[in-house]
């Protein structure tokens, strides 16, 4: 439980607080980038590779150690996850019907939405 709290928290809230940081702070001090930094960072990263790491050991800790991918959903979780994180990464970079990169890519924003729902959905 503790493992999917605090993912879900650095992912939901503190990353969402970092981005927004980013967003709207340049706006109020020419600071935002060092606060944006130290949350996405210095509190974010933390917290999320701390909660990635439990999983594992968790898992591996029970009495009896569980078998993955016994049912429907887990093998259905993981082929759309990584056919969305394949696509996201070819669109997120490169382009093809355009030939642009990310730098000069206004869909790409649109893309990421699109694929991250399509992994919170599953």
């Amino acid at each position: 439980m503790l493992h999917g709290l605090l993912v879900s928290f650095g992912f939901l809230i503190l990353l969402p607080a970092g981005a927004l940081i980013g967003r709207y702070g340049r706006a109020f001090t020419n600071k935002w980038f060092k606060y944006h930094w130290m949350t996405n960072l210095g509190i974010a990263g933390p917290v999320i590779t701390t909660g990635a790491l439990l999983g594992p050991v968790i898992v591996y800790n029970k009495d009896r150690y569980r078998t993955h991918f016994i049912n429907a959903h887990e093998v259905r979780r993981s082929i759309v996850s990584a056919v969305r994180r394949f696509i996201y990464t070819v669109f997120y970079a490169y382009d093809p019907l355009t030939g642009t990169t990310i730098e000069r890519n206004p869909r790409h924003s649109e893309l990421r939405a699109v694929f991250v729902r399509s992994e919170v959905v599953c």
